[in-house]
């Protein structure tokens, strides 16, 4: 295909959100309404692509986190020995599967009684099909999780993450307030280029899966997100969008994969059994391809 500079502005383009922007409300407000949750400590707040302002008309849907704030889970063991013992003479956390497990109903059977929508559920999130106008809406129910550096008597530092569990008990951490925060600094600094670009990669994966030249999945959007975050900021500011469109693809054709990080720089942005290094080359090679014509 060739990609105009007058094509690559169409599809720079923010989407208009402001269908999206009561869904959290709606959310909160089941929340609220249900006696099982009355006394619980949790908070409910927007991610993915809508949060990050990199949404594009293919993806229709908001993003929730619901998170239980009652007690955490933490890597405490990764730590030193020392640090463990003064974790331990605190005092564990009482976050439990069990907990999790039923903190997970008590949610999924307010959004049930809230109505306005069908609740469907899968091993990994809890999907609101809208009625009335409403978009779809994809909830996450997880607990806190704390990823400690130290703890000691004067330094007990930490980064928040979220962490929930696939039906046959596997965890999933992710960081999806530092990644939001990443996101919005790299954007700032770009004079919000680097947002416009995400939305056109979304576009140009859009178009690969149409045409048949990728698998539809090969590249999940919070992987656009990491493999663009890792291109300098100076090679989005300069030219036309079509000369630093050649410019972040060459970026990325030379770099490796294999160490490159997620947006929050928390995890491999590449991981056997989840984004391999094969799939990003795939990816970014059927990008090429496209932007060569």
């Amino acid at each position: 295909m060739a990609i105009s500079d007058a094509q690559l502005e169409t599809w720079a383009q923010p989407l208009d959100t402001v269908k999206y922007l009561g869904a959290q409300a709606r959310v909160q407000g089941a929340l609220a309404a249900s006696p099982q949750l009355a006394g619980k400590q949790y908070e409910v707040f927007l991610h993915g692509s809508f949060r990050n302002g990199t949404v594009t008309e293919a993806e229709r849907g908001a993003d929730l986190v619901v998170q239980l704030n009652d007690s955490y889970y933490d890597n405490v063991t990764d730590l030193p020995l020392g640090h463990q013992k003064l974790f331990q003479a605190v005092g564990p956390t009482s976050a439990s599967l069990t907990l999790w497990s039923a903190f997970r109903a008590s949610v999924i059977q307010a959004l049930e009684a809230a109505g306005g929508h069908t609740v469907c559920t899968d091993s990994q999130s809890v999907r609101l099909v809208g009625a009335s106008g409403h978009p779809a809406v994809h909830v996450v129910i997880g607990y806190q999780y704390r990823r400690y550096y130290t703890f000691t008597p004067r330094d007990q530092r930490y980064q928040e993450g979220v962490i929930f569990f696939t039906e046959d008990r596997r965890s999933i951490i992710s960081y999806p307030k530092l990644h939001c925060e990443q996101l919005a600094r790299k954007s700032a600094e770009t004079q919000h280029e680097f947002r416009r670009f995400v939305r056109i990669f979304k576009h140009l994966r859009r178009s690969l899966v149409e045409s048949k030249q990728i698998p539809d999945g090969l590249a999940p959007s919070y992987r656009i997100e990491g493999l663009l975050f890792s291109v300098p900021d100076a090679v989005f500011m300069s030219g036309s969008l079509r000369t630093r469109l050649d410019a972040v693809v060459d970026v990325l054709r030379r770099s490796d994969g294999s160490v490159m990080k997620t947006v929050s720089g928390m995890e491999p942005l590449c991981e056997e059994g989840r984004w391999v290094v094969a799939d990003a080359q795939r990816f970014i090679a059927a990008v090429a391809d496209a932007a060569a014509g």
